[in-house]
């Protein structure tokens, strides 16, 4: 007799989601990425691309960005050093450009 007794039912498990380019956030983030990365596709949906669905199913608006590289889905896995440096930089001039930059005196500040 089985020591355990498994059971599986269906269910939506990765949800797909088409962010609207319309959105604030995500037009400031395109034009970001086209400052830096001109040959960039900014609307590029990839597929494997459905983590963003659990969060955005819950009203969390989500976009996935990221470099590329690799032979999708079986193949090496690689990051060229210039795209790393692009998405730094795409992201990190999307967060000061959002979140504004912090008062280098405020609470929690030396």
């Amino acid at each position: 007799m089985p020591r355990y007794r498994v059971t599986v039912e269906g269910a939506e498990t990765m949800l797909p989601v088409i962010v609207d380019p319309d959105d604030a956030h995500v037009r400031t983030l395109t034009g970001i990425l086209r400052q830096v990365r001109p040959d960039a596709d900014p609307t590029f949906y990839a597929p494997g691309t459905f983590d963003a669905g659990a969060t955005d199913s819950r009203g969390i608006p989500t976009v996935m960005l990221g470099a590329g590289g690799g032979e999708w889905p079986l193949g090496p896995d690689y990051i060229a050093l210039d795209d790393l440096r692009a998405e730094a930089r795409v992201l990190g001039t999307f967060l000061l450009t959002t979140l504004g930059p912090r008062d280098p005196g405020g609470p929690g500040r030396g």
